[in-house]
């Protein structure tokens, strides 16, 4: 990557954020949810632990309460219809503050249907999330 390249990301990260997306997957039947150290970071949780498996409860705890119920609504839906998972949420990082973040996956079931793992991303879009929901708390736009 040549300097301007390099200028070129940097101006893109100064504006937008990292460009990078914590990777995770959730055993469902042992509910273990593995995560990489993007995920580890943004949940604020340790990133030993998080490569070896966490159960579900340790991650949900990190999601603001306020958005807790959506975020579990969806996550269920995903998990009873096998289709794709988008969710807008606040997660606490280690420090106790709050970061906007967007996750992303499937629930992958076996041939009964039965939910076997839960797959996706996760990462951060701190200014993108506040003006998503300041627009959503004063109904002048919709969400992504």
């Amino acid at each position: 990557m040549n300097l301007v390249e390099r200028e070129n990301q940097q101006h893109a990260e100064d504006f937008l954020g990292p460009t990078e997306a914590g990777i995770f997957t959730w055993v469902v039947e042992s509910n273990l949810i593995f995560g990489d150290t993007l995920v580890a970071s943004l949940f604020g949780l340790d990133p030993r632990q998080t490569v070896r498996g966490l159960p579900f409860e340790s991650y949900f705890a990190r999601v603001h309460e306020e958005d807790r119920a959506e975020t579990k609504r969806l996550i269920k839906q995903a998990i009873l219809d096998g289709q794709s998972y988008h969710a807008e949420h606040r997660l606490m990082d280690a420090s106790g503050a709050y970061r906007w973040s967007v996750a992303m996956g499937r629930c992958f079931q076996n041939e009964n249907s039965m939910p076997l793992f839960f797959s996706g991303i996760v990462y951060p879009i701190d200014q993108l999330g506040e003006a998503s929901h300041e627009a959503q708390v004063d109904g002048s736009q919709t969400p992504p």
